[in-house]
């Protein structure tokens, strides 16, 4: 059935289906300092802006329900609205396929250009989101399962017209099924060079996973664009 509490009950598995992974962390590490102040747009369960603040680094997380809330520094605002005055931040990262979530291309340019003025001078905008040339081009209507003990997250994608997804995510929780709809916007790396040069970055670097792998369209899982201001 479909649950209008679906992202509620992602929430209190969510560091089961997505766990804090070391790698992912490390990466993200590779672009801050000490001294840098950093903000993680769609942060869930704050598992990494709490590693980032046990390193001493100060971190905050974006989420826009407090159901996400485990005991971190969470600002509860969206991607369009975020509660900073520019040149606030040395590091700004986007992980879990959040940016997907914009209403529309335009609208993915347009978040772009806005969080990349909330970066101090020679800041870094860190995002992650599927490969979405790789899932076009292949037509691929269903992603690799993801199980946790007894919990299994579903992930489907039913294709309404070439600028948009549905996607349906299904919770399995024993004798328990949680489901939910949602659109995408399926960014593609050519739309990502494209913001690139509108928002005029210093320069940017395209990775294909977090373990500094480069982005290959034909087979890459993911796309990771890191912006230099």
């Amino acid at each position: 059935m479909v649950n209008n509490n679906f992202y509620k009950i992602l929430s209190e598995y969510y560091d089961e289906i997505f766990p804090f992974e070391e790698d992912t962390y490390n990466f993200l590490k590779l672009f801050t300092s000490n001294s840098d102040k950093v903000l993680d747009i769609g942060s869930a369960t704050g598992s990494y802006v709490k590693r980032f603040n046990n390193d001493g680094i100060q971190a905050y997380g974006v989420e826009l329900s407090l159901d996400f809330n485990k005991d971190y520094s969470l600002i509860i605002s969206d991607m369009h609205h975020l509660p900073f005055r520019p040149e606030s931040f040395d590091f700004i990262f986007s992980i879990g396929n959040t940016l997907a979530h914009a209403k529309s291309r335009s609208d993915f340019a347009n978040i772009i250009d806005y969080v990349m003025k909330l970066l101090k001078p020679k800041g870094k905008f860190l995002f992650q989101i599927l490969n979405y040339d790789r899932i076009l081009d292949n037509n691929i209507n269903r992603l690799p399962d993801i199980t946790n003990g007894n919990v299994t997250f579903e992930r489907y994608y039913s294709y309404e017209n070439p600028s948009k997804i549905e996607f349906i995510g299904v919770i399995k929780n024993g004798t328990q099924t949680f489901e939910s709809k949602t659109t995408l916007i399926p960014i593609t790396f050519e739309e990502v060079k494209w913001v690139a040069g509108k928002v005029k970055t210093n320069f940017v670097q395209f990775f294909g996973d977090f373990k500094g792998k480069k982005y290959f369209k034909p087979d890459s899982f993911m796309l990771i664009a890191v912006f230099n201001k």
